[in-house]
């Protein structure tokens, strides 16, 4: 008798310890404690970096941007705050630069800063330390406003190459020029970019005095050779009539893409609301690699839509081929489920440059590409992660804030929607 309860105590004692020790070990014991074993965790084997995303803040917690694997299974803090801009990766993701445009203590003063990380080979993440790179030193405005917005960074697969896409925004407080704003629009050579006292390398790309009716495309050719905007019949076919803002690359870095309104005392805001999609083509194989001597075309069109009319596609984003570096034929913008070739489009738009015809404003329906599935719905931003695949966001079904998601838009997979984080926005492929 006494002989089996012992038996039997020792038994139970036995089924008890790994449940004891378990719960031991999940306390102040570390893995390597004798009697506690390490659960290595699960291994990822997503492609890793693959995306950054941006963390919605609360009141008690800063905004974060974070670098994910394609398939979230490993998320990397790289920095907190409103670190929220464009982004590009080398190919084999071993450096990328974040780029984001920040607020002063100074009203309508804005810095543009720029972070730089690197993976090493064994997928260590050196999120590096912000510096700021716009006003370069010695272009401060004194008293005058100064802001900026960045829209775009391209590089080149070793980031030999590296370029920004930034608007400049001065209102003059003194001077003979008291009074009046100027917008420009500026690619940057990031290279020269890097918060030191270097003059920095760049190409205007746009100008204009706001309060005069004259908009300057600078490689669009002689102003007084291009068609008058007040005296045309339809300026909503020139692609001059239109301002510059959000200029944007393509993923191959061989054509600008821009969404923007015609200029407001040119359309009739209770009737017509004009708005286009563009592009200008960039030469720079041809001329090599200096930034002055790159072959920029004028702006052309891709869409123009009359949102009191049909309504109509905006901020199309351009689809990379295969190979991201080469230009795709046919090149593909879209956004939501709005699929469009882009070379069908301009090349219809480019007979009547002069304004001297009226399309009508859903032509881009003729453009829009069947075979390819977009999402439907309610979509924010929207980055493209492949040819096959890009990004979005959305707002939740909750208050638990945004929800990024992946479309497949081609394939056996086409028209499936992947829900990959909650709780996130603004994410950046770099494409």
């Amino acid at each position: 008798m006494n002989v089996f309860r012992s038996i039997t105590l020792v038994l139970i004692t036995i089924l008890l310890i790994p449940f004891d020790a378990s719960a031991h070990c999940k306390g102040k014991h570390s893995g390597d404690h004798p009697h506690c074993v390490s659960e290595p965790p699960p291994a990822c084997d997503d492609t890793f970096p693959s995306f950054i995303y941006h963390v919605e803040g609360s009141r008690r917690s800063p905004g974060e941007v974070r670098l994910a694997s394609s398939d979230v299974c490993r998320s990397e803090l790289l920095g907190t705050g409103n670190i929220m801009g464009p982004m590009h990766m080398t190919a084999d993701g071993s450096k990328g630069v974040i780029v984001w445009r920040e607020n002063t203590d100074v009203d309508n003063q804005h810095i543009v800063r720029r972070l730089d990380f690197t993976v090493d080979a064994s997928g260590n993440v050196d999120p590096g330390q912000p510096v700021t790179i716009l006003p370069p030193v010695g272009e401060e405005q004194g008293g005058d406003f100064l802001s900026y917005d960045v829209t775009d960074v391209w590089g080149d697969a070793t980031h030999n190459s590296l370029y920004v896409l930034a608007s400049r925004h001065i209102t003059f407080n003194s001077g003979p020029n008291a009074g009046r704003s100027l917008s420009e629009t500026f690619i940057y050579n990031l290279n020269t970019l890097t918060g030191g006292t270097d003059t920095p390398l760049s190409r205007k790309i746009y100008e204009h005095w706001n309060g005069d009716s004259t908009v300057w495309w600078v490689d669009a050719g002689d102003p007084s050779a291009l068609p008058d905007c007040y005296s045309v019949f339809y300026p909503q076919f020139v692609p001059t009539c239109y301002k510059a803002a959000s200029l944007r690359f393509n993923p191959s870095g061989t054509r600008l893409y821009l969404d923007q309104g015609l200029a407001e005392d040119l359309q009739d805001m209770e009737v017509e609301l004009w708005h286009s999609t563009m592009r200008l083509d960039i030469d720079k194989e041809t001329v090599g690699s200096d930034l002055a001597q790159w072959i920029i075309g004028g702006p052309e069109l891709v869409t123009v839509v009359d949102f009191r009319g049909s309504g109509g596609p905006e901020t199309l984003g351009s689809r990379p081929a295969a190979d991201p570096y080469t230009l795709p034929d046919p090149e593909i913008v879209g956004r939501l489920d709005i699929l469009l070739n882009a070379d069908t489009c301009a090349a219809q738009y480019s007979m009547h440059p002069n304004g001297d015809y009226a399309f009508a404003d859903d032509f881009w329906l003729a453009c829009i590409d069947t075979s390819l599935v977009g999402h439907t719905g309610f979509g924010n931003g929207q980055v493209w992660e492949s040819a096959d695949t890009y990004l979005f966001d959305r707002n939740g079904k909750t208050n638990s804030g945004g929800e990024i998601y992946r479309m497949t838009v081609t394939g056996p997979n086409a028209g499936i929607e992947q829900l990959l984080i909650k709780g996130s926005r603004a994410m950046d492929t770099g494409l």
